[in-house]
């Protein structure tokens, strides 16, 4: 048995979009509850417009994010469902996913070897 402790997105925003995100564990029918996490802007911030935008420091670099949602659940295997949800009147890319990072352990044994057979 395993826990998956959290699950992280890298990527690059292409335009506005919601990321909906699902999983499920050891094979079941239904997926969790989603989560819905909504990229109008990558960094929050204003450094893309005015005066900031422009010169050396601003302008066409790629919006690159990261994300990381907490999943704690126990089981044997995951499987992930991503959605794209375009706000009314835009069209574009959305996004470009590059990397999913899963962490998770491995639960030990619930029988521990008496005291006597761990020292060898």
């Amino acid at each position: 048995m395993s826990r998956f402790y959290h699950v992280a997105l890298i990527g690059e925003r292409k335009s506005a979009h919601t990321i909906r995100f699902r999983y499920r564990t050891d094979y079941t029918a239904s997926w969790s509850a989603p989560i819905d996490v909504s990229w109008t802007s990558a960094s929050g911030d204003n450094y893309g417009d005015g005066n900031y935008g422009d010169g050396d420091y601003g302008g066409d670099s790629p919006e690159v994010y990261q994300w990381k949602a907490h999943i704690g659940e126990v089981g044997q295997s995951i499987r992930f469902r991503f959605e794209d949800i375009e706000p009314t009147g835009e069209f574009g890319a959305s996004y470009e996913l590059n990397e999913l990072l899963l962490t998770a352990g491995v639960k030990g044994n619930a029988v521990r070897p008496l005291p006597a057979a761990r020292m060898a």
